[in-house]
């Protein structure tokens, strides 16, 4: 028996990389080793992240691409974070660049910018409070079946200049059409400007 996917109600997925996954936890944005971006400890939580200690610091993640993401659907990204701040003006801003390769090339700092850019976030009242940015969007059709791995680089772009509290980032979560069958599938895109709003 075939079942036609285009009888599928199909809804976002979600897949999160905890910051303990990451590969590098010391770049810069140029790339260049800088102090400061560690994993430890967020407050006395139990849980960890990479604090971030100058802007521009970045952490990467590098992943075989996910066969069960239909990349010919855009692709949504946030940043859980979270601060020793308690001031709701704090406001911080995250970037994620990316980039698709093959096997056999290197590894370099991915030149893919989100295409709906990740929205300035404020800060919550309560210290080391895990808090989530807003959805940023990889358009459909970025990465291809020519892309074995894919590289992502989480990136502290600003923050305002009162937060000198720590800024840790916990993980990175993806929301995603899944990927059904073997060719094409017949899946609208779902169209939401932000699958977390």
């Amino acid at each position: 028996m075939t079942i036609k996917d285009k009888n599928i109600g199909y809804k976002f997925a979600f897949e999160t990389i905890n910051a303990m996954d990451f590969g590098f936890d010391a770049l810069s944005g140029e790339g260049f080793a800088t102090s400061g971006c560690v994993y430890e400890e967020v407050g006395s939580t139990g849980i960890g992240g990479f604090t971030f200690a100058l802007s521009g610091q970045v952490c990467r993640y590098v992943m075989p691409r996910p066969s069960h993401w239909d990349i010919d659907n855009d692709i949504f990204v946030r940043v859980i974070f979270a601060t020793g701040s308690t001031i709701p003006a704090d406001t911080l801003t995250w970037s994620v660049l990316h980039a698709g390769q093959a096997f056999g090339s290197s590894v370099g700092v991915p030149a893919g910018v989100l295409d709906t850019a990740i929205t300035q976030s404020s800060n919550d009242p309560d210290a080391n409070a895990l808090q989530a940015t807003a959805g940023g969007k990889i358009n459909a059709g970025t990465f291809t079946t020519s892309h074995d791995f894919l590289v992502f680089d989480v990136e502290l772009d600003a923050f305002d200049a009162g937060l000198a509290e720590s800024k840790q980032m916990v993980a990175l979560e993806f929301a995603y059409t899944p990927k059904l069958t073997k060719l094409p599938q017949q899946a609208p895109d779902l169209q939401a400007a932000d699958p977390w709003s």
